[in-house]
């Protein structure tokens, strides 16, 4: 298992980017001027975290439509390593990736953030749009018809 400035150094070509362990032992990598992404490892040195503030959602009806969006799209499968979340004490949306540190490498790492990036920007763009969640996420969803567990619906 590599630790954290190693992968760093194998990332930074990658990303065409300086790549450096800050004082709080994160690293912030702004892609497109829009993005921040959040790097960090988790105590135990275990998993990376990633984390990206994607944008303000004021109280109101929007706010609401857009967290129902963001709770259906966490049940995705294509969202299964990512989890959308609200701040309550910034007002907002946040997108978080888990990745265990167990194999990575600077190429799968390249990978996820790449994956990660284009999740943020699409939520983002959405919603700054008037949008409640990005064209087509939730077009993945469940069919609410159709037989049920124990035929519920």
């Amino acid at each position: 298992m590599k630790n954290f400035e190693e992968l760093l150094n194998e990332l930074s070509p990658l990303l065409d980017v300086d790549l450096t362990v800050d004082s709080n032992k994160a690293c912030v990598i702004v892609l497109n001027e829009q993005i921040k992404i959040q790097m960090e490892l988790d105590i135990a040195g275990e998993y990376l975290f990633l984390a990206a503030m994607l944008t303000e959602l004021s109280p109101g009806k929007f706010r609401e439509e857009v967290l129902k969006s963001a709770l259906k799209a966490n049940s995705l499968s294509s969202y299964a390593t990512t989890i959308l979340a609200f701040v309550a004490k910034l007002n907002k949306l946040v997108l978080y990736e888990k990745i265990p540190m167990i194999d990575i490498s600077g190429k799968k790492l390249h990978e996820h953030i790449l994956d990660f990036f284009h999740k943020a920007e699409n939520w983002k763009r959405a919603i700054e749009s008037g949008k409640t969640a990005p064209q087509g996420v939730l077009a993945d969803e469940r069919p609410s018809s159709g037989p049920n567990f124990f035929g519920l619906r």
